[in-house]
């Protein structure tokens, strides 16, 4: 079998870091870490933090 891997487009990492950003504030929350009114901006803060570049950011492939 073999698998094939293709870097993400630039609309597809916009919908899944709008899909990323929303669940990982439901589960934040759900776990009790943060406060329903933070939890978007802090998720988004996250992901912000960990891909400063988006696509572009360095030593991460999506």
């Amino acid at each position: 079998m073999t698998i094939m891997l293709t870097p993400m487009q630039t609309e597809e990492f916009r919908s899944y870091l709008t899909y990323t950003t929303k669940h990982y504030a439901e589960e934040k929350v759900k776990a009790g870490t943060w406060l329903p009114e933070d939890a978007q901006l802090l998720s988004k803060q996250a992901f912000t933090d960990l891909l400063p570049r988006g696509l572009e950011t360095p030593h991460h492939h999506l």
